[in-house]
Formats: structure tokens, C-alpha cells, sequence
């Protein structure tokens, strides 16, 4: 596959790129203003309500491997157009079926169909983009990422709880912006030459020779890639107890409705313009020893503003502490750990070594929504599962610290010429 060139069209592929992620973000933001809702609706206990926020991640993290070995080994441009319209579709259907079970049954569609997007997403952009743009490509598109989550959660709340629409209706918006989205990227976005007969049948072959589809060793064999992979289930774990119980947690604390919404969404504001500037910044230093220091920094800032978060009781230092939060969370700095993952790993198993590190952080985002629900009605505190991903989040701050080792002169690998 060749490189991109051109500036323009390279950045209307990450334009593009960064669309399906914004509805892929606010599909999953949407149930957080809900929660609350949903409780009333259906008597849900703290535990249930976790589930119901929690199923789309678990469908995520089953296919998540499988989808980036199939999009490795078929086509990463095909599989995210795919993946795109069959989201959207799902999507849809969360906003037409009204009842608690058609609700599960297309949220768990929903991850099923999005599972590719970040595997054959990041894996298309590496392969494609010239090597002094891809970090700063992964970038921007990863600053969708929280724009989706802002965008779901303020228009959800305005929908639902200023204008009292129906709850069905952020669904529907975002599920035809998904499949729109995914018909222009597939108008916009080069693919890649056939191979003759021959060569597909010699690549097939090779494919079984190798097991393609069953090889995860390098995840054992590679000790950096297994370590991200555990700082990604910390983080993410951590992220998701924020992003669905944090407007919660507002409203426990004697906001209403709406303000938990607007107050839960500011810090992913801030995620937006960070996440470039960070990746700007920090693409410059040469070696994954330079990298950690000032990593390692952002996430003790990350801690202590967390902290404050929880014991605030003044509106003014509340705001201030959901700044920093949102400056140096993990949205924040996703790309600079993708950019490791893709270092450590071979070209061509570029988005099966994603699909691995991203399957980590899958599995926690649909435990930290139920184990925080089961600890809030076992105790009767939210609080405790907030100060549990505190906990964790130190324990991902020691991993970065002394797992991941690469020596001094090694260079981080920016070339990803095919």
C-alpha cells in the first residue's frame, strides 16, 4: 500500500477517520446522562444499570482480536467501511426498539460491528500516512475520540432532559451520521491494488502455514506489548468508572441533571486540543526512554487531579481539578501509546498487535461500569469504586516505570513504509 502524499487528501482521510470515531464515542457516552433515567424506568439496581452500560464493551472485547486479524489478513479499509455501516445500523436500532432487551440486544450489536474500527482504523492510518505525519495524524483523529464522548453526553442531556424528547432519539442521529460517514470514506479513501491470482494464493497459503488466525504469541514473546496492554486495561478502567459514573456522581452530590452532564463533559473538552498538543510535542523525542518521563508525569497529574475531583467541595477548584483531568487523561495520551504499540510490533501485524493492546482496555471498560455498580449497592458509596481505579492507576504508573524497557539508544521506530 502506498503513502499518502498529497497533504489535502491525507488529512480529508483523517477528517473522515475521525467522524466514524465521534459517533463511535457518542454511542457509547449516550447511556451516561441516561443511567439515572433508566434506573427509574426500569427499577435497576446500581449492579444492573452497570450492566446495561457495560454490554456493548463486552461484545467489543470478544471480537476485538478477531477483528484485527481478519483486517490484517483481508483488507483494513474494508473492514472499517464494514464495520461502519453495520455499527450505524445497530445504532439505529438502540433508538427504535424501546424496551430494556431490544436495548441490550443492539448495544451488544453495536460493539460487535465497532469492534474493528480501532484495530483496521489505526492499522489503515500507519500503513498509509507519510512517517513525519502519522503520530500527529493518530492524533487528530484520536481527539475525536473524546469530542464523541462531549458530543453524546451534552446533546443526550439537551435532548432528553431540556427539550424532553425521546430517549431513542441521540441513537438515531448518531446511527445515520455512522453510516453516512462510512459511505464517504469509502468514496474518499484509497484502497489497496489487487494481487494476481498467484500472489493471493501464495499469501493464503502462507496465511494457514503461519495460523494466522490463532497466533497471539507475540503478545507472551513481546514483554512491551504485554505491559502496554495492562497500563491500557488500568487506564481505561479508570476512564470508563469516569465517564459513566461521574454524572452520577454529580447528581448523588446535589447537582441536578443537566449540570452533572455539563460538568462530567467539560474535562473531555479539554481532552480534545490536548491530545494534539501532547502528540506534537512529545513525537519530536527520539527514544521510548524520553517518552516515559514526561508520560509518567502526566499521569501522577492525572491522580492527584482525580483526588481533588472526588473531595471538591467548592465549585471553582471542582472546575480547576476537572481541567487538569481532562488535559492529562488518558484520551490525552492514547496516541502516544499506540505509537508505542506499532513500534514494538511487526508492519504486518499492525493491526492484530492493536486489536491485542485495545482488547485490554475492552475488557476493562465493561468491568468498571458493573464492579462499580455491585460495589455502590454492597456498600452504599460510590466513592469506593472511584478510589479503587485511583489505586490502579498507581499500579499503571510502577508498570510504565519498570516494564516497559527499551535501551537508551534504541530509537523509536517512525518509519512504517510498506
Amino acid at each position: 500500500m502506498k503513502k499518502i502524499k498529497n497533504d489535502k487528501k491525507w488529512l480529508w482521510i483523517i477528517l473522515i477517520s475521525g467522524l466514524l470515531w465521534v459517533c463511535t464515542s457518542a454511542n457509547r457516552a449516550v447511556l451516561a446522562p441516561l443511567m439515572g433515567y433508566f434506573q427509574d424506568r426500569w427499577l435497576l439496581s446500581g449492579a444492573e444499570i452497570g450492566i446495561l452500560g457495560s454490554v456493548i464493551y463486552f461484545s467489543y472485547f470478544i471480537f476485538q482480536i478477531p477483528a484485527g486479524i481478519i483486517a490484517d489478513n483481508w483488507d483494513r479499509r474494508k473492514m472499517m467501511i464494514l464495520s461502519g455501516f453495520l455499527q450505524g445500523i445497530a445504532i439505529l436500532g438502540c433508538g427504535y426498539f424501546k424496551h430494556i432487551y431490544g436495548l441490550i440486544f443492539f448495544r451488544i450489536l453495536a460493539g460487535i460491528f465497532s469492534a474493528a474500527i480501532f484495530s483496521s482504523g489505526f492499522g489503515y492510518l500507519a500503513s498509509i500516512l507519510p512517517s513525519k505525519r502519522k503520530v500527529l495524524g493518530i492524533a487528530i483523529v484520536q481527539s475525536f475520540m473524546p469530542l464523541g464522548i462531549v458530543i453524546g453526553t451534552i446533546l443526550t442531556s439537551q435532548i432528553v432532559f431540556r427539550y424532553n424528547l425521546n430517549w431513542g432519539t441521540p441513537f438515531i442521529i448518531f446511527g445515520f451520521v455512522m453510516i453516512l460517514s462510512s459511505f464517504v470514506f469509502y468514496l474518499l479513501t484509497p484502497g489497496r491494488k489487487d494481487c494476481s491470482p498467484g500472489e493471493k494464493e501464495k499469501n493464503r497459503e502462507s496465511f494457514i502455514r503461519k495460523k494466522g488466525w490463532l497466533d497471539i504469541n507475540e503478545l507472551f514473546k513481546n514483554k512491551n506489548l504485554f505491559n502496554l496492554s495492562l497500563i491500557a486495561f488500568i487506564q481505561c478502567y479508570s476512564l470508563f468508572v469516569m465517564i459513566n459514573w461521574l454524572p452520577y456522581f454529580f447528581r448523588q452530590n446535589g447537582f441536578n441533571t443537566l449540570e452533572a452532564g455539563n460538568l462530567s463533559s467539560f474535562a473531555y473538552i479539554l481532552a480534545i486540543p490536548a491530545t494534539i498538543i501532547i502528540a506534537m510535542v512529545m513525537s519530536k523525542l527520539s527514544t521510548v526512554t524520553q517518552l516515559k518521563k514526561p508520560l509518567m508525569a502526566i499521569m501522577s497529574v492525572n491522580i492527584l487531579s482525580t483526588l481533588i475531583i472526588l473531595n471538591s467541595t467548592n465549585t471553582t477548584i471542582l472546575i480547576l481539578a476537572l481541567t487538569i483531568y481532562g488535559l492529562t487523561s488518558r484520551l490525552s495520551t492514547a496516541p502516544l501509546h499506540i505509537h508505542l504499540v506499532t513500534s514494538f510490533s511487526k508492519i504486518k501485524n499492525y493491526s492484530k498487535n492493536l486489536s491485542i493492546f485495545n482488547s485490554f482496555a475492552c475488557l476493562s471498560m465493561f468491568i468498571a461500569p458493573v464492579v462499580t455498580g455491585f460495589l455502590f449497592d454492597l456498600t452504599g458509596m460510590l466513592d469506593i469504586g472511584f478510589y479503587i481505579a485511583i489505586f490502579m492507576e498507581i499500579i499503571a504508573l510502577l508498570l510504565m516505570n519498570f516494564r516497559i524497557n527499551v535501551a537508551k539508544e534504541s530509537k523509536v521506530q517512525y518509519n512504517y513504509s510498506i
